[in-house]
């Protein structure tokens, strides 16, 4: 099954989501840091968001004997936004 990378073009900074309920500069960068710093788990969640958004993109031909499959087309493009949405703000 082909697949898309959803890291393409991604930058590798931290998403303003993150520091946004930072009171101050100093809260911001201990934050900014601690999520750097975590690197290993945020590669680890993105490989696990990877592998699902692979099993979800694409169509089979079987998809479409439902009566219902563009609903479940529906919930699959749903699906795989989510996961992209997730995966951006991800450092």
């Amino acid at each position: 099954m082909k697949s898309h990378k959803l890291d393409q073009h991604q930058p590798k900074n931290i998403a303003s989501e993150w520091l946004g309920q930072c009171q101050t500069d100093e809260e911001k960068e201990e934050l900014r840091q601690y999520l750097l710093n975590s690197r290993r788990l945020f590669d680890l969640l993105k490989q696990m968001i990877q592998r699902r958004y692979d099993g979800e993109w694409g169509a089979k031909v079987t998809d479409y004997d439902s009566p219902s499959w563009s609903h479940k087309q529906a919930h699959k493009n749903g699906r795989l936004d989510a996961y992209e949405e997730i995966y951006k703000l991800l450092p």
